[in-house]
């Protein structure tokens, strides 16, 4: 049996201290936390359910994000499929996010606005909030919402509370908000029992 000569043994030595060292740089990766940023915090989060990361407005890496952690004024926040999270704000408003949705929080001064750049989400809003998307702007609203933004065209299910678009009030039910303006739906399904 052959031995290994000092070029080997050295060889060996630096190949399992490069293997060690970015090992422990990639633990350290994963495992740290990011900074906080410099904005306000306007909530927490309440409940996650496999995957829901932030990403802070100075920064352009998203990290995870773990119950009882702080969200902080221009957070955005996303969901991974398969994967939920609630959140409640300061004023003690909620927002549940479904699987694939990502959302961008805004408190300025005494406006408070929720971002939707995809997905869909229950609100429960106890202060007057406006909802955007890219195209559209909801604005007054308060009380419980169910909206979903797909491809450029906004649902909405109004069931309880206040909300208008373009100064309009809208009233309990369901709309379609896209590029033809707004279009109040009615289903097609009727409940046969029970009556009451």
């Amino acid at each position: 049996m052959k031995r290994l000569g000092i070029t080997e043994w050295i060889t060996v030595i630096a190949l399992l201290g490069l293997i060690g060292t970015f090992a422990g740089l990639f633990f350290f990766e994963q495992n740290r936390s990011r900074s906080a940023g410099d904005e306000e915090v306007i909530g927490s989060l309440l409940f996650r359910y496999r995957v829901a990361e932030r990403k802070f407005s100075d920064t352009v890496l998203w990290d995870r994000v773990d119950p009882g952690d702080s969200l902080r004024n221009m957070d955005w926040i996303r969901t991974d499929a398969y994967s939920e999270a609630i959140f409640e704000l300061k004023d003690g408003s909620r927002v549940e996010m479904s699987p694939e949705t990502m959302l961008i929080l805004s408190f300025d001064g005494k406006e408070k606005s929720i971002q939707i750049e995809n997905g869909s989400a229950k609100l429960d809003l106890k202060d007057s909030y406006t909802v955007k998307t890219h195209a559209e702007t909801l604005e007054s609203m308060k009380g419980e919402f169910r909206i979903q933004n797909k491809d450029g065209n906004l649902s909405l299910e109004k069931t309880d509370g206040t909300a208008s678009f373009h100064g309009r009030p809208l009233e309990d039910g369901w709309y379609q908000i896209g590029k033809e303006g707004i279009k109040k739906q009615t289903s097609p399904i009727q409940l046969i029992s029970p009556i009451d």
